[in-house]
């Protein structure tokens, strides 16, 4: 007897700009922004030395397909020199512009762990 056939749930895309924040030992903090497919991924780099000194933040926009260059460019330069710092190893979830957990899209699956 043939299984019916159904439509897998459709793919709910999320596209509310997502933050991505970092902090490392000495204070710096990086934060990088995602929005949908179209939009510009931005990474802010921020020293509290150079705050305190009135020194505006370090910031730059990417495509998507400059984000992916920077990345593999990044995993393949670093990978060659040392192994991953343990505090790089932290989970990172996804923030608003005020820092606060992005409540579930309405319609999405429950997030499943990796």
């Amino acid at each position: 007897m043939p299984l019916p056939k159904q439509d897998p749930p459709a793919r709910v895309i999320d596209e509310r700009i997502r933050n991505y924040r970092m902090s490392t030992p000495r204070g710096s903090m990086i934060t990088v922004a995602l929005g949908g497919l179209d939009d510009p991924v931005t990474v802010l780099l921020h020293r509290p030395l150079e705050e305190a000194l009135g020194v505006e933040r370090l910031k730059a926009e990417f495509s998507v397909e400059e984000s992916w260059a920077v990345v593999a460019c990044l995993m393949d330069g670093l990978a060659s020199g040392s192994d991953l710092p343990d505090w790089v190893n932290a989970t990172i979830g996804p923030v608003d512009a005020d820092g606060q957990p992005l409540p579930p899209l309405p319609g999405a699956p429950p997030a499943e762990p990796f």
